[in-house]
């Protein structure tokens, strides 16, 4: 794949960053209520929505002008996302399971998140790779 397309696959990351940060990061679950679920913005989600759109934006940047900076933006924020991301799943994994008649899960929506990281971290460095000049090119 060229630049131009891994330009894509970072923005395709950062579209799932967001998308994940306003969907449920915890579920709760009791017999009497029934379930409620918390969307990240709720909390630190809020933070890694605007990384994904940054992620996303810069993305757009890097495909077409073939920006350095934005390349090196997407691989920023992406770590960004991806740290409030991690801490958040590790804060909510000590405190999931059952108590006192609550029952507690992480949500679909942190694992969204934490998959566009992932993506939009491989975009980003291989976009970057690509571009001449920012000494991350493969010989060839």
């Amino acid at each position: 794949m060229e630049q131009r397309q891994w330009a894509l696959v970072t923005i395709a990351g950062g579209i799932a960053i967001a998308i994940g940060s306003v969907l449920p990061w915890v579920n709760l679950t009791s017999g009497l209520v029934g379930t409620i679920s918390m969307a990240g913005t709720e909390g630190d989600g809020i933070l890694t929505l605007g990384a994904g759109i940054i992620v996303a934006l810069l993305g757009a940047a890097a495909y077409a002008r073939g920006s350095k900076t934005a390349a090196a933006g997407t691989i920023a924020m992406s770590l960004a996302a991806g740290y409030v991301a991690v801490q958040t799943l590790f804060n909510l994994s000590e405190n999931t399971g059952v108590s006192e008649g609550i029952r507690s899960s992480i949500g679909m929506g942190l694992w969204i998140t934490l998959a566009g990281v992932v993506v939009g971290l491989v975009g980003g460095v291989m976009a970057a790779r690509g571009i001449e000049g920012l000494g991350l090119r493969s010989k060839s």
